[in-house]
């Protein structure tokens, strides 16, 4: 079996901000990968909090985009 470390992400899941280093990075074949704040884990948006605004914030940006898509085919001419 053979991964790609390039499509690797590094996120540090805790609410303890202070107890931890949270500019931990990891190497992964020779690849650094340098933490996330957010990343996407099967159409999930995670923060490293866990307190779910990243997936809030994307769900209401493609919410957004797609009123905008309705108003204009909708709109009158």
């Amino acid at each position: 079996m053979k991964f790609a470390p390039a499509k690797y992400e590094l996120i540090h899941v805790t609410r303890s901000r202070t107890k931890f280093n949270l500019e931990a990075s990891a190497n992964f074949e020779g690849t650094k990968k340098q933490p996330t704040t957010e990343v996407r884990v099967l159409g999930v948006w995670l923060d490293t909090k866990l307190r779910w605004t990243a997936h809030t914030r994307k769900a209401i940006q493609k919410g957004t985009t797609q009123i905008g898509a309705l108003n204009r085919i909708s709109a009158s001419t």
